[in-house]
């Protein structure tokens, strides 16, 4: 996280919300659940995307699979936030 620099090029607010998602992101609560039910048909593995994001970590389920994927990018679900944080100069800083 920038949070300095994201305050400076989408407001306050914005960088809140980022700030906000940035430390909500966890995998640890999905994990417990279905720890919790026990193994399920067609669930086979499970990636955060904190480390270098929703590409990075798809790829690395491709990769640890043995297999290629092919993301269309207007079917996944972004926040209007992490739309915005991800367009601004500050994108190119992480992973998209």
């Amino acid at each position: 996280m920038f949070p300095e620099a994201l305050e400076a090029e989408l407001g306050s607010e914005a960088a809140r919300r980022a700030q906000d998602i940035f430390w909500r992101m966890t995998v640890v609560p999905d994990a417990l659940a279905l720890a919790r039910l026990g193994p399920r048909e067609g669930i086979h593995a499970m990636h955060d995307a904190t480390e270098y994001g929703v590409w990075g970590a798809l790829n690395d389920v491709a990769e640890a699979s043995g297999v290629g994927i092919r993301v269309r990018e207007g079917t996944c679900s972004w926040r209007r936030t992490s739309r915005r944080s991800c367009a601004s100069s500050l994108g190119s800083r992480g992973s998209r």
